[in-house]
């Protein structure tokens, strides 16, 4: 008798005995996630950049580096910072990194968000 997983089942035919997996698995019976680079129904190819360390078997979100978008296709645009792009940089007066958003103040400024004019 063959054991199936039914956590990872939609439906198995009663003709052949074939499933259909929900998305992230694959496998005759279902029990075996995805390969790496493939993600959800049917396990499709990623739609990552080479930048990505991969994406999610289940959502096909990529895994990249925290300056980059969504795809890992980009850096983050100036004003934006961290994982996927989605902080906004709070400098007043000066530059955030795309990593960890700290401010670089312009010549005459200072503090954590350059909103401090240098004494004179």
């Amino acid at each position: 008798m063959i054991s199936i997983n039914v956590a990872f089942v939609l439906k198995c035919s009663s003709i052949d005995g074939k499933c259909t997996c929900k998305p992230g698995y694959r496998g005759r019976l279902c029990n075996a996630l995805c390969q790496p680079g493939t993600y959800g129904d049917g396990c499709k190819k990623c739609n990552c950049s080479a930048n990505a360390a991969g994406c999610n078997v289940f959502t096909g979100k990529c895994s990249c580096p925290a300056e980059y978008g969504a795809l890992c296709d980009q850096l983050c645009a100036t004003g934006w910072w961290g994982p996927g792009c989605i902080n906004k940089c709070t400098c007043d007066n000066g530059t955030c990194g795309g990593v960890t958003g700290r401010c670089t103040c312009n010549p005459g400024y200072t503090g954590s968000t350059c909103n401090n004019p240098c004494a004179v």
